[in-house]
Formats: structure tokens, sequence, C-alpha cells
């Protein structure tokens, strides 16, 4: 968000901005959009100029086959995509979803060492955990 961009701050419908826009990113196919105005996949461009947004990229984030969440981007003017911007949001939602995943692994780690720490330290005797 930058300069006076209203914020797109809350939670959001997918299907509010355009059906057509939902099948593409369901099917892993990224929205490209260069002119909200014009463009077929948007189903009503007021809902996207309330965040003064002319121009859009969205790429998907499928898991199992399920669209689990995706990359957005936008100009408050239109702009026409190029394909490196198409790789770059691809790229960044890869990451990020990649980094949310090894946090949470991470955490889960962390949780099950300190429950380990705890119950060993409440034992009074020595015990041991041996795999053969």
């Amino acid at each position: 968000r930058a300069g006076a961009t209203p914020s797109t701050l809350g939670r959001h419908r997918i299907a509010d901005y355009g059906e057509a826009r939902l099948a593409t990113l369901r099917s892993g196919g990224a929205v490209v959009i260069p002119d909200v105005g014009r463009d077929p996949l948007v189903g009503d461009p007021a809902r996207y100029a309330a965040f003064g947004v002319q121009a859009a990229i969205e790429v998907p984030l499928l898991r199992g086959g399920r669209l689990r969440g995706h990359v957005f981007a936008c100009f408050d003017r239109s702009h026409v995509w190029t394909d490196e911007e198409v790789a770059l949001a691809r790229e960044t939602a890869e990451r990020a979803w990649e980094a949310a995943e090894r946090a949470s692994a991470e955490a889960a780690m962390r949780e099950g060492e300190a429950r380990f720490r705890q119950l060993a330290e409440s034992i009074p005797e020595v015990f041991y955990i041996v795999e053969l």
C-alpha cells in the first residue's frame, strides 16, 4: 500500500470480485488484468475502484488441488503486465507459502520440545528413549 491508496485490510470474498476470476485461480491460472474497467474477468469494476485499483495481477496458491490463497498486486493506473512480473508474482507466492509452512513446522517442533523438557524435568528418575 502506497501513498493515498485506501487500505484493503479486512476480509473479502474472492467471488465478489468476479466468478470467472475465481475459476481461473482455482484452475491454477494467473489472473492478469491490465485495466479493470475493460476486463471481462472483472465482475464489478467499482469493487476494485473502491481500493484505487486500476490494474491487477493475482496468482493462486494451490495445495492438494484446492485454492488455499493467492497473491495480489496492483497499480492505481492501467498497466500491461510483463511475463517477468507474472513470474515474479508466482515466485513470491511460492516463497511466501514455503516460509509459512516452515514457520508452522518450527513452531510445532518448539512446542514438542517444550513438552518433552517439561516431562523430563518432572520425572525424578532418569529414563532414556532408545530406538532399535
